[in-house]
């Protein structure tokens, strides 16, 4: 497990590898503050070898805003180009929709909870086998 805290802002990032899957779990608002840490957050998700599947947990964030809207539209355009299934989880309703509005985020990218987004990550790799 990785882990990174930004003191000033509160803000930090956890990364949790079970090969195949990689879960990112953000704690604390986002804004100006975060863009280095989410920077950092996107190359170590980048330097995560063999991973498949990727859950970024918004569980504990509150707001989003200002520059760390692009840091985290460049990280789901890296993860999806590397071939990963993405799923965004346990996102705020108000973020959520300000988000969908803007196009940052995809509607069938969106888990209400950690468990689902796990549940449909298994579903996922069941139908690719299937295939």
């Amino acid at each position: 497990m990785s882990q990174y805290e930004n003191l000033n802002s509160g803000f930090q990032y956890l990364l949790a590898h079970n090969k195949p899957l990689l879960i990112v779990t953000f704690i604390g608002d986002m804004d100006q503050s975060t863009v280095q840490p989410l920077n950092a957050c996107r190359k170590e998700i980048a330097d995560s070898a063999d991973t498949k599947f990727v859950i970024l947990n918004f569980r504990d964030v509150g707001n989003i805003n200002g520059e760390s809207i692009s840091s985290l539209t460049q990280m789901q355009i890296e993860i999806r180009g590397r071939g990963c299934d993405l799923r965004i989880s346990s996102m705020k309703p108000a973020i959520r929709d300000k988000l969908l509005k803007m196009g940052v985020i995809r509607s069938s990218e969106l888990a209400n909870n950690l468990r689902e987004a796990l549940l449909s990550m298994v579903n996922a790799k069941t139908h690719k086998k299937a295939a």
